[in-house]
């Protein structure tokens, strides 16, 4: 017969048992083993492998004909996957799912007692849900919930990060802030304004508006009907309604979206802090309690989340869950027609004027 040698030096013999047909052996001095293959060219035969002293070949035969059989098998692989791989829970909390995909059995752990799994084990593919206790201290902790199969040892793992709760210095007529140890003293709210807490949107304003509305456009804007007729708020004759100038750069109260809203201790940032809130601070995006943002760290280890709110123009929000626009209280004095804004994405966050009309965020700030 023939021994067929790997080169990890293991080894097969398949004896030269010759073939049947009708009644009687043939080829004894032969060997032929049936594949499982049809030859597309001649269906009524089938692939095998043929052999002798000197030659070893595929060839088709006729199907009816008695060849030998040689069995193979495949070594069990066990398969896994699991989403999602990574998962942030805000200070509060919460739960969500996780699906697996295999093809065998499993196990579920989890390496820290605040991390309560639904399931501790399960077979092919299915999911289970993963609770998260709420973090009663400021500093984020992280967690792993790891699945693993019970042949081959593959094992999958979600990794949890888990928020502190956001400190709160204090507050003003009700509404708190927190002290990230500026230069300035300048104090920053730990919502939006229109917010019960620092993961809502809250409302959207025009620069220099007090209340929310359904249509953000020139044809519904406080003070002008376009950039060239503006009548308040303008440092440039060509941009104020009928060579219209008053040289207002900074919003007085009565059109401060924060200051009405929240009381006379609070207003909207000048460009000056929040470029102070930039340097004097870590931006960082994260997804807390499930809203998309930044979140700002100081060196004192305080810090605010900004929800990436989107912005509104005429009826429509917009790019929200993946932009954040908040406004300043200060004019662009090069384009009056526009204000400073801090914009933030996943990967950028900086300041940019803006068309006065839009609807964008308010995070007030306050003074000590």
């Amino acid at each position: 017969g023939r021994k067929f040698t790997a080169s990890n030096g293991n080894s097969i013999f398949l004896p030269a048992a010759g073939y049947y047909y009708e009644g009687g052996p043939y080829a004894v001095s032969d060997g032929y083993y049936w594949s499982g293959l049809l030859p597309t060219g001649n269906p009524n035969s089938a692939y095998s492998l043929h052999f002798y002293s000197c030659y070893v070949y595929w060839d088709d035969y006729g199907r009816f004909h008695g060849h030998s059989v040689r069995p193979v098998v495949k070594p069990f692989v066990a398969e896994l996957s699991i989403t999602p791989a990574q998962q942030s829970v805000g200070a509060a909390g919460g739960s969500f799912e996780v699906t697996v995909t295999s093809n065998t059995s499993w196990s579920v752990t989890a390496n820290q007692p605040w991390v309560t799994l639904s399931a501790n084990s399960g077979s092919d593919n299915g999911s289970f849900s993963v609770l998260v206790a709420a973090n009663e201290t400021t500093t984020s902790d992280n967690a792993t919930v790891t699945v693993t199969t019970a042949t081959g040892n593959v094992t999958q793992a979600v990794a949890i990060t888990r928020d502190g709760v956001l400190p709160v210095s204090g507050a003003v007529d009700g509404h708190d802030y927190v002290d990230l140890g500026l230069p300035s003293g300048t104090l920053w709210a730990t919502c939006n304004v229109g917010a019960n807490s620092p993961e809502e949107y809250g409302d959207y304003f025009a620069w220099g508006e007090t209340t929310p509305k359904t249509n953000y456009s020139w044809s519904t804007y406080k003070y002008g009907t376009f950039y060239n007729q503006l009548t308040k708020y303008c440092n440039k004759r060509r941009n104020g309604k009928n060579g219209f100038k008053d040289n207002k750069t900074t919003l007085d109260a009565e059109d401060d979206a924060a200051t009405a809203n929240w009381g006379s201790g609070w207003r909207m940032p000048t460009q000056t802090e929040r470029q102070e809130l930039l340097d004097n601070t870590t931006a960082t995006w994260i997804t807390q309690n499930g809203v998309s943002g930044r979140k700002f760290t100081a060196s004192n280890g305080n810090s605010i989340f900004l929800p990436a709110a989107g912005y509104y123009y005429e009826g429509g929000l917009n790019r929200a869950g993946s932009e954040g626009y908040y406004w300043s209280g200060s004019l662009d004095t090069g384009r009056p027609g526009g204000a400073y804004g801090l914009v933030f994405i996943s990967g950028y966050v900086g300041w940019v004027d803006y068309g006065r009309v839009c609807g964008r965020s308010v995070r007030p700030v306050v003074k000590r």
